[in-house]
């Protein structure tokens, strides 16, 4: 039989219509996810009365997933293991995946495993004092604070190894103790669970320092073999806080009510400590000091890794327009974007995504234009797609690229370098073509305009364009081959953000159907719809398309359910409240979210 705890929960988050069928799926069903999911209806504590169960936190610094999976692999770490096989648990969790910033401090770490949201601004640089803010400068309300005020009858407790966590934390904790060291926080933790005149807390929270000091005195990592690995100290560091942990678990169920107490143990680390240089990762999985590992035991839970996602298999997902039938879209004011004038000659950059809804279709269709003309425009330019093959007009001049009516996405580039008098052609991010820059390209004061060319016949499609972007400056070959396809310019900010005048994804969902193809570039409003950079329709109503495959000239950046696929150490305040039936506060804009542990077999108490 499943725990009475469990059922009870499970029937007071369900409708009354449906009570009577949950309950005998519950009967039938043992091997079924117990989701726990405490959702805004959820009947409140004061209102029901059920039991709860525990929760042990344990809070490892610096000990990065791959660290201790690397001491996991070799068989230092057997508590673990020992505990693997009633745990939801990864090596490839996230200490961070909502801020741009290569470095990642511990105090950092540490607010947000307590906090639950990543917008304290520990870690960030002091406006005043230039100088990055420490944990001592949290303001943000901790997990127990918030606990505190949904229920003040709960009971917590902290032991902590470093001074200032103590600080940091102590303030609603009914019993806070400033251990000299790791070995001291173990004992403390123990003898709490071992006393029997004394209920246990109903949140243990235990911080270790070991592993970080460990790391600060020998290094972090080490290159080995071409490969970086934690170096031994750090791996022995983890040997020691598995010990100890093996020390907690046995006091933990050598109490005589464990099985009823139903106790969810979290073990987590706050960062993956300091890499062996600051680089730049393509993903956030990719940095060192964000890896972390974290386990979420029950004794009746089964045994579940989550694996980060492949991010060469990452979907492209597009929410865009159709041009076909004369549909185009355009900049009212002709002349923004005007970067050849007869005064000045400033050299610029074009980029967009493109695909032919049609395979083998033809035609002359006008992807992007900001000329005029029948055909070739005499002055401005014109990229066009003819019989296949698509082509740029100009300046009077035409030149012809690869086909690419093949029904993919595909990325085209022009660069207009007036230094080297250079027209530069690149396909998917690999030149085609250097050319030289006509001497007549001159803007007359054309408007920008996708899908049509001034004063010409608005044969068009079908195509889509997606992810159009205007430079002021003539982009490198090694940054067009490294970005090429890249999507949500806007949240990774790259070396040329700031050249980047405008940037009209055309691929968004909260975009989609819209009126207008707005501007997400820093010069431009997404808020505004009155801002001069969005691009308006012309010709009538548009057609719509969506679809999500993987592309492979498009490297997407990830949205957010890439980063929620395993833990991140934000979602530790919001399982906790889970298991302690506390609903989670609105206004508290946790950004966690719980995990269902798993259960194989459950016997009744």
């Amino acid at each position: 039989m499943i725990h009475k705890n469990i059922i009870k929960r499970l029937l007071a988050s369900l409708p009354h219509l449906f009570m009577i069928g949950a309950l005998a799926f519950i009967t039938w069903s043992c091997n079924d996810t117990m989701e726990q999911m405490l959702k805004e209806d959820y009947p409140d504590n004061s209102s029901e009365t059920y039991e709860s169960g525990h929760v042990l936190l344990i809070v490892m610094d610096g000990a990065s997933g791959k660290a201790v999976q690397q001491a996991y692999n070799i068989s230092k770490t057997p508590n673990l293991r020992a505990m693997a096989p009633h745990s939801k648990y990864s090596f490839n969790g996230l200490a961070d995946s909502k801020k741009d910033m290569v470095r990642f401090t511990n105090d950092r770490g540490w607010a947000n495993v307590l906090t639950g949201v990543t917008s304290h601004g520990i870690g960030t640089t002091d406006e005043v004092t230039d100088t990055e803010k420490g944990i001592e400068q949290l303001y943000t309300p901790s997990l127990p604070v918030l606990l505190k005020q949904k229920n003040s009858k709960l009971v917590f407790s902290l032991y902590a190894s470093t001074p200032s966590f103590y600080d940091a934390f102590k303030k609603d904790i009914d019993h806070a103790e400033n251990a000299g060291d790791d070995n001291e926080v173990t004992e403390q933790v123990v003898g709490e669970l071992q006393r029997s005149d004394k209920a246990p807390s109903d949140l243990i929270i235990a911080q270790f320092d070991g592993i970080r000091k460990a790391g600060q005195e020998e290094g972090f990592y080490i290159e080995q073999g071409g490969e970086i690995v934690a170096t031994d100290g750090v791996v022995s560091a983890i040997q020691t806080v598995d010990g100890y942990i093996g020390q907690i678990m046995n006091a933990l169920k050598s109490r005589p009510n464990f099985a009823g107490e139903n106790w969810l143990v979290i073990i987590t680390s706050n960062y993956g400590g300091e890499p062996i240089k600051e680089t730049e990762a393509t993903y956030y999985y990719d940095y060192l000091n964000r890896n972390t590992f974290t386990m979420m035991y029950n004794e009746k839970a089964s045994t579940q890794l989550l694996l980060k996602p492949s991010s060469e298999t990452l979907n492209y997902e597009y929410y865009t327009t159709v041009f076909s039938n004369k549909k185009y879209a355009q900049i009212l004011d002709p002349t923004l974007f005007n970067m050849d004038t007869q005064e000045q000659k400033n050299s610029y950059t074009l980029q967009f995504m493109f695909m032919t809804t049609k395979v083998n279709s033809s035609g002359w269709w006008t992807f992007v234009s900001k000329g005029s003309g029948a055909y070739y425009p005499g002055k401005g330019w014109a990229v066009h797609a003819q019989y296949g093959n698509y082509n740029i007009d100009a300046g009077g001049r035409y030149y012809s690229n690869a086909p690419v009516n093949d029904g993919n996405w595909h990325v085209l580039t022009f660069v207009f370098d007036t230094e080297k008098k250079k027209l530069r052609i690149y396909t998917d991010g690999v030149m085609g073509s250097e050319n030289s820059l006509p001497t007549t390209l001159n803007d007359v004061g054309d408007p920008l305009i996708i899908g049509h060319m001034k004063d010409s016949d608005p044969i068009n499609g079908p195509f889509c364009v997606s992810n159009l972007q205007f430079y002021n400056v003539a982009l490198p070959e090694d940054f067009i081959k490294k970005n090429c396809g890249k999507t949500r310019l806007e949240e990774l900010k790259n070396e040329y953000w700031d050249n980047l005048l405008g940037y009209w994804p055309n691929d968004r969902e909260e975009d989609f159907q819209k009126e207008l193809i707005y501007d997400y570039s820093q010069y431009g409003d997404r808020n505004d719809d009155s801002h001069p950079n969005h691009m308006h329709w012309g010709n009538g109503e548009r057609e719509w398309l969506t679809g999500s495959s993987f592309q492979q000239h498009v490297n997407p950046t990830p949205n957010e359910s890439f980063y929620t696929a395993v833990f991140n150490t934000v979602d530790v305040p919001y399982q906790i409240c889970q298991w302690l039936g506390i609903i989670v506060d609105r206004n508290w804009k946790l950004e966690g979210q719980g995990w269902p542990l798993d259960y194989s077999s459950m016997d009744k108490d």
